[in-house]
């Protein structure tokens, strides 16, 4: 009942104060200490906007968790990753990286990745203290239930931070990919809105919008940010051939 409640909570949140103090009931109920929530929009562009939310302190993290490398190391899976010194009789132990970079000696960590469609990415990681024998049910209770939370809790970070975000979608669409790449050959807007049949307002809007997207001052910035993080290039073969 009290994990029930909790997703349809989850459902409904649009503030992370409220995601995060979700998180922390879920940690209760399951009986570890520590989480962290990340989310991110379209991960391939640079500098993407993100979020996270942790219990951690400063002082806690710096010894137990560097969430910049859990990050980095986790986005690689698709599947939970347990880390924990546990015996190699153990029927969990396949879970376990070799070797793990985020391995702290005397805890376990379940890290949940969750991928969503167009480049959205969420992580939730659990941290907790616990003896040996106490390992393997209780991996096993948090794997079931962890998967579920995770995707829900997931879910609502990249809702919320979309929602902060004004609601626009921070990829490119199609036609502000076309301005930019004949942007990048040196075309004004005025022959650019001939090549593709729209008005020159039209091709301003196109171009504008990309720069804020892209959070650049001036079209060559966004021209050059854009192809270095590959997102124009998607367009050369439909747009040259």
């Amino acid at each position: 009942m009290i994990f029930d409640t909790l997703i349809k909570k989850l459902k409904r949140s649009m503030q992370e104060d409220d995601i995060s103090h979700l998180c922390q009931q879920y940690c209760d109920y399951i009986g570890f200490d520590y989480f962290v929530l990340f989310g991110t929009v379209f991960h391939t562009l640079i500098n993407p906007p993100s979020s996270t939310l942790s219990n951690m302190t400063t002082s806690i993290r710096s010894h137990q968790v560097d969430i910049d490398l859990l990050i980095k190391e986790r986005i690689k899976h698709s599947t939970p990753v347990v880390s924990a010194q546990l015996d190699k009789s153990s029927p969990l132990h396949s879970f376990i990286p070799n070797p793990d970079p985020i391995l702290i000696d005397n805890h376990i960590s379940i890290s949940f990745p969750v991928h969503f469609p167009s480049g959205r990415y969420a992580l939730f990681h659990l941290l907790t203290e616990t003896e040996g024998e106490e390992y393997n049910d209780l991996i096993m209770d948090v794997l079931v239930s962890g998967n579920i939370f995770a995707r829900e809790a997931g879910t609502a970070i990249i809702r919320t931070l979309e929602y902060n975000l004004d609601n626009e979608p921070l990829y490119l669409s199609q036609r502000e990919k076309e301005c930019l790449l004949l942007a990048s050959d040196g075309l004004n807007p005025k022959t650019i809105a001939t090549e593709l049949g729209l008005s020159t307002h039209t091709v301003m809007f196109h171009l504008k919008k990309s720069r804020k997207k892209l959070d650049c001052k001036n079209l060559q910035g966004a021209i050059s940010k854009a192809m270095m993080s590959g997102d124009v290039t998607a367009a050369l073969d439909t747009e040259r051939t």
